[in-house]
């Protein structure tokens, strides 16, 4: 496949993105966004798709040199099973020196980023579009913690958390790197070594469940459709891993946007968590539909809260304001006093007539003298 640079596309410190044009099997010309250097982005775009992420110190200067275009991924597993195998990809082996991927997937689905640089990982083999026997500098690799072999009832020790991670991961690494979904290589699919990882996983049936979230992720959504994945709750920060609070770094941010958009519905602050307002308005709905009232936000909560609240918050009451009792004093006088006026003369009553008589006559007549 002859690969040829056609225009930049963009651009982010030291990493430059390319349009490629390129024959496939098939020679139906297609064009694809690459992307070229190093790998600074992983942890942040993991983590945007809600996955858990580890940094290991130092991993964005670690590496065997600089990426040249990005065109797929590797999948691998560690063949060790344990949980210092990361160990071994960062400080590789005596034949071989680390880092040895660039990323680690641990059982319990979290991600080790490793290195930002070409690893040691892809050895001899072919895969179309990719450089025979030099694919290391095209491709990422990811190494997923698995002894690789099956037990007495052929199971392999695959863990449902690891291999839901293990998909998103991939899916992540396409749409940010720019390769196909076609370009998620098993190294038991390119290796002309005999290699047999990852053990136990179908990579058609895994590149397909690559493409439903790469679709998932494309595709516009509805606000009202439940946002988390099957078996995934709006709950607790404490609670298990399929407890989604709003809090913990590594829960995707369209899952906090859309418990917003539940809070409105709901009439409560949109605080994106799911806090105590958060946990009253879900027993609210569920008490009133007859459910187990536990605050969680499941399929069926998330549904019948987007119709409202179960009691429509009121206004509170306004209190009239009264004023206080004054205990009553003196009458105010309805009029104003008169103004002072002359002293008036006595009134003159006949009574008083007649004594002033008498005292006139006894002052003149000679009795007792």
């Amino acid at each position: 496949m002859d690969t040829f640079r056609a225009a930049r596309v963009r651009k982010l410190s030291e990493f430059t993105g390319i349009m490629h044009m390129h024959w496939d099997g098939q020679c139906r010309r297609e064009a694809l966004v690459a992307w070229i250097g190093n790998l600074w982005w992983l942890a942040d775009a993991l983590r945007e798709e809600g996955l858990r992420v580890v940094e290991q110190p130092d991993w964005r200067q670690r590496g065997h040199g600089e990426y040249r275009d990005i065109r797929g991924v590797m999948c691998h597993h560690t063949a060790g099973g344990g949980p210092n195998d990361w160990q071994v990809v960062l400080n590789g082996r005596p034949d071989l020196p680390g880092p040895l991927s660039n990323l680690v997937l641990e059982r319990d689905g979290t991600y080790r980023v490793i290195a930002s640089g070409v690893c040691w990982h892809a050895g001899r083999g072919s895969w179309p579009g990719w450089p025979t026997d030099n694919a290391n500098w095209h491709v990422i690799g990811i190494e997923a913690v698995s002894r690789g072999i099956p037990d007495a009832q052929g199971r392999y020790d695959w863990t449902p958390e690891q291999l839901d991670a293990y998909v998103r991961g991939c899916a992540v690494l396409v749409r940010r790197a720019g390769f196909p979904v076609r370009n998620v290589v098993g190294h038991k699919e390119y290796s002309s070594e005999g290699k047999i990882d990852p053990a136990g996983i179908d990579m058609d049936d895994f590149r397909a469940q690559v493409q439903q979230v790469v679709n998932r992720m494309n595709a516009p959504r509805n606000p009202d459709d439940y946002p988390l994945p099957e078996g995934y709750y709006f709950g607790p920060l404490e609670g298990p891993v399929q407890s989604v609070s709003g809090l913990h770094p590594s829960e995707r941010p369209e899952w906090r946007e859309a418990l917003k958009h539940w809070q409105r519905a709901q009439q409560i602050p949109d605080t994106g968590a799911w806090d105590a307002a958060t946990a009253a308005a879900a027993r609210a709905l569920q008490a009133r539909n007859g459910w187990n009232p536990d605050g969680l936000i499941g399929p069926g909560t998330w549904a019948a809260g987007l119709r409202g609240p179960a009691v429509p918050p009121t206004d509170e009451p306004i209190l009239e304001e009264v004023a206080p009792e004054i205990p009553e004093g003196p009458a105010e006088p309805d009029t104003e006093e008169p103004a002072p006026t002359e002293p008036q003369p006595p009134v003159t009553t006949p009574r008083t007539v007649l004594r002033e008589v008498l005292q006139w006559i006894r002052d003149r007549l000679p009795v007792g003298r």
